[in-house]
């Protein structure tokens, strides 16, 4: 916050930060307050596992509290995205997923989402809320197509890459070797073409870059 608010006071800002703070693993033994419930069947060393990842997630959401906070004080429009890299550690061949009775079948929508999909959140500070509209759910899609997503909202059209991205991901929003959503969040099958558009994209816009 120091860093941001010294640099907006020269020029624009535009901050990517990568946070492990609650990134496992994480111990067995137990170390504060139970945020979910025993169970019977539950083994102890996971559920203490478990709760301490939980633990982490609230100090997070405690502190992204005071960020906020300090954003809103900001007189200059700021966007904030938020967004996880993968789900935690689900215990040694997913033991967790089976204590917690999960539904993990890659074969369903719920199964995958279950294991792989994470949160995103695009936050707008006060000066930033009076003039756009940052709210309700949003869609499911690649973390690549993130920023795209966020130019789109804020209604800047962005440079040819970024329109790329955002007509891809209206008709394919998730891309991955094992599952690929269209834009509506539906199973689909990426031909061969479709793939090779994306990544012959991606390769020369790497090479650009």
């Amino acid at each position: 916050m120091e860093d941001f608010e010294e640099n907006s006071k020269k020029s624009k800002v535009f901050s990517f930060a990568v946070t492990f703070q609650n990134h496992g693993p994480y111990t067995k033994d137990r170390e504060g307050e139970d945020i979910i419930k025993w169970k019977e069947n539950y083994d102890e060393g996971l559920f203490n596992y478990f709760n301490n990842y939980l633990r982490g997630i609230k100090d997070t959401s405690e502190n992204l509290k005071i960020l906020t906070d300090k954003l809103n004080k900001i007189d200059k429009p700021t966007v904030l995205v938020l967004f996880g890299d993968h789900s935690p550690t689900m215990g040694e061949n997913k033991s967790l997923i089976e204590m917690l009775d999960i539904e993990q079948n890659l074969k369903t929508i719920e199964g995958v989402k279950n294991l792989y999909e994470t949160p995103y959140l695009f936050w707008a500070n006060e000066s930033l809320r009076q003039r756009t509209k940052l709210y309700g759910d949003g869609r499911t899609i690649e973390p690549a197509f993130l920023m795209a997503e966020l130019l789109n909202k804020l209604k800047i059209k962005g440079n040819a890459y970024s329109q790329f991205l955002s007509r891809y991901s209206e008709e394919h929003s998730v891309r991955k070797d094992f599952i690929n959503l269209d834009g509506q969040g539906n199973f689909e099958n990426l031909d061969t073409e479709q793939r090779e558009k994306f990544d012959n994209v991606e390769y020369y816009q790497q090479l650009k870059n």
